[in-house]
This record gives C-alpha cells, sequence and structure tokens, in this order.
C-alpha cells in the first residue's frame, strides 16, 4: 500500500481511529519516578523490576517484553535499597527490592 493510499485510509477511518486510540490510552496508567539522570543507577532499576517480573508467578510474568538488553547490578558494585511508595498496587513488584 502506498503512503497516498495509507493517508486515504487514514483519513477516511480518522474518528474511528481516534476513538479507538482515546479508548486504548485511559486504560493505561503512566507513573513518573523522580530520580538522578544517572544512566547507571536508571539501567539497574530497570534490570531489577524486570527480573523481577520474569520471575513473578502468574500472569504477571507474561506482561514484560523478552529479551531486553538489560544491565543489572555488577559484582563490584554496591546494592542499592529501592522502595516503592504509591497508592496504586504494582502487581509482581515487592515494596521494596535490591537493583
Amino acid at each position: 500500500m502506498q503512503n497516498a493510499e495509507k493517508q486515504s485510509e487514514y483519513d477516511a477511518r480518522r474518528d474511528e481511529l481516534r476513538r479507538a486510540a482515546d479508548e486504548q490510552m485511559a486504560s493505561y496508567r503512566i507513573f513518573i519516578v523522580a530520580l538522578a539522570p544517572v544512566p547507571r543507577v536508571l539501567e539497574r532499576i530497570e534490570a531489577a523490576v524486570m527480573n523481577i517480573l520474569y520471575a513473578a508467578s502468574g500472569p504477571v510474568s507474561a506482561i514484560p517484553d523478552r529479551g531486553m538488553a538489560l544491565s543489572p547490578r555488577w559484582r563490584t558494585e554496591e546494592p542499592m535499597l529501592v522502595q516503592s511508595v504509591s497508592l496504586h498496587l504494582f502487581y509482581g513488584l515487592p515494596s521494596e527490592f535490591e537493583a
């Protein structure tokens, strides 16, 4: 399908597609974490969260994508304690974990 055809189809279905996108986005929750933008800290926390979810039981373990290039804590690094303080429950994620 050429770009002009794709654009024409989008134009014809614009309202339908916007409603579907709005419905999908309404079901998402985005959580923001205030962290210093230190790449290694962010990598370690990301790896810890993903590895916890991979190891979880039940449907939680099926949610995250597999095969990500994760960079967990190196043996030479001191452990960091991560605490999740939220009014929302994060299934499969403990309120405290090491990264």
